[in-house]
């Protein structure tokens, strides 16, 4: 039987995570590569684990720090190193999670001889109708073909430029129409048994409570978020967790610090995606969030995870969203 050649293409820690869940039943019959594009902060061990149990090679291209100039310069040096990786044209299966990516639409294009399956991977809500969107105007778009090529393509939501031939979603029936139309759409299937062994959530007490930020930025939107927080632990008396995004800065931490200073507040990593901290869990814990995708696969991932989500301030298209996921509302007492 001839091997499989796949290739995955991660940026983020739980775009690792579905790597490992679609994949680990395939790595008997397939050659496996993950090109990972280090655009948010991501924990070296955690990745070092999942190319080991996959039998994976890696191949690390250069991310988006240092403002937009060198992110431009990084992504033409990320396309000219895949030019020079030849088992890309012998690819059979493709999985990919952000298809406006440069780096992903010219990884397409050099499997496209071989015309291998192309699969749209769940990131976050981008395939559902609560995604994001993105600035789309006339002038990015000419300048994003000056410098990458005039193949590379420009849409305003992910999904959008339609690269792929399959979709892999947790909800399937949520997933965008104008993306799923005359696709294959496959549910991604979740065994707990397959983390036993690199799932760590004893540091997590039991008697706790767990908020997972959203991306914060520079935007000074943390005290909005944080007087949420105040608000209902005003009668909490266990034990408080805090999970910032990925690609926010350790100073955003310490700001946030700074303004729970009067209760007892442990910093979990976020560089290691917040499902890890629940898999191999049995015991209830609860995980709070506020315009953040982790509650979803939390609740699809983790039976043993309350997630809920603050509803205080939260756009009518996410309370509904939430309610499709089966993700209820937080309420304090």
């Amino acid at each position: 039987m001839t091997k499989k050649l796949i290739f995955s293409v991660c940026h983020t820690p739980l775009h690792f995570l579905f790597t490992y869940v679609i994949l680990r039943s395939a790595k008997a019959n397939s050659t496996i590569t993950i090109i990972w594009i280090k655009e948010s902060d991501i924990n070296p061990s955690y990745v070092r684990r999942i190319i080991q149990e996959l039998g994976a090679s890696l191949v690390c291209l250069k991310g988006a720090e240092g403002g937009s100039i060198n992110r431009t310069l990084n992504r033409i040096s990320n396309l000219r190193k895949l030019k020079s990786i030849d088992t890309l044209k012998e690819a059979t299966e493709l999985y990919i999670f952000n298809d406006l990516s440069p780096e992903v639409q010219l990884i397409v294009r050099l499997t496209k001889k071989n015309n291998p399956s192309v699969n749209l991977v769940e990131d976050g809500v981008a395939i559902y109708d609560i995604g994001g969107y993105f600035n789309t105007n006339f002038f990015k778009i000419l300048l994003g073909k000056l410098f990458y090529g005039p193949w590379w393509r420009k849409s305003n939501r992910i999904g959008g430029v339609r690269l792929h031939n399959a979709i892999y979603a947790i909800n399937p029936a949520l997933v965008r129409k104008e993306i799923s139309n005359g696709v294959e759409i496959k549910k991604i299937k979740f065994c707990v048994n397959s983390f036993s062994t690199f799932c760590d959530s004893d540091h997590i007490k039991a008697n706790s409570i767990v908020f997972l930020l959203p991306f914060i930025g520079y935007e000074n939107s943390e005290v909005k978020i944080i007087n949420r927080i105040k608000s209902s632990l005003r009668e909490f008396k266990g034990n408080v967790y805090l999970k910032l995004h990925p690609q926010d800065k350790p100073m955003v931490a310490k700001k946030i610090l700074s303004m729970l200073d009067s209760f007892e507040c442990h910093i979990l990593r976020s560089d290691m995606p917040a499902e890890i901290y629940f898999i191999s869990s049995q015991s209830e814990r609860t995980v709070v969030g506020f315009k953040t995708s982790a509650l979803h696969v939390l609740r699809s991932f983790c039976p043993s995870v309350k997630a809920k989500y603050f509803g205080v301030g939260l756009e009518d298209n996410w309370i509904r969203f939430y309610k499709e996921m089966n993700v209820e509302e937080y309420k304090t007492n």
